[in-house]
């Protein structure tokens, strides 16, 4: 009887060191973009111009004015096959055009949905 016991807790034992054996020789799977910090998943891009025109054609007034453009982009990986961005700009009533005339003094001027 103590004899089987004994030969009972040797094959336990080999089976725990077997194990031990192929769980040190499995890979560790690497983290998936989802499970990355969200501070890695988030962009932020912004641009600024600012312009001078000087405009003189023939048989018109001739035209100065002072332009600027900003542009921000905000954009998120949200997980391996779904990502979000969302763009803002300046501009007045021209849908082409970003740009906006520094002119009617301290009047505000308009920001856009540019992109989504």
């Amino acid at each position: 009887m103590l004899t089987e016991r004994l030969n009972a807790l040797e094959s336990k034992t080999e089976n725990l060191q077997n194990s031990a054996i192929v769980s040190e020789n499995t890979e560790v799977k690497k983290p998936t973009p989802s499970s990355k910090s969200w501070s890695d998943r988030v962009t932020f891009t912004a641009d600024f111009r600012d312009r001078y025109e000087y405009i003189d054609q023939q048989r018109r007034d001739i035209r100065q004015r002072d332009r600027v453009r900003l542009r921000a982009q905000f954009g998120m990986q949200v997980s391996n096959n779904l990502g979000f961005t969302m763009g803002l700009a300046t501009g007045a009533d021209d849908p082409v055009s970003t740009n906006q005339s520094l002119d009617g003094s301290f009047t505000t001027k308009d920001v856009r949905l540019d992109l989504a």
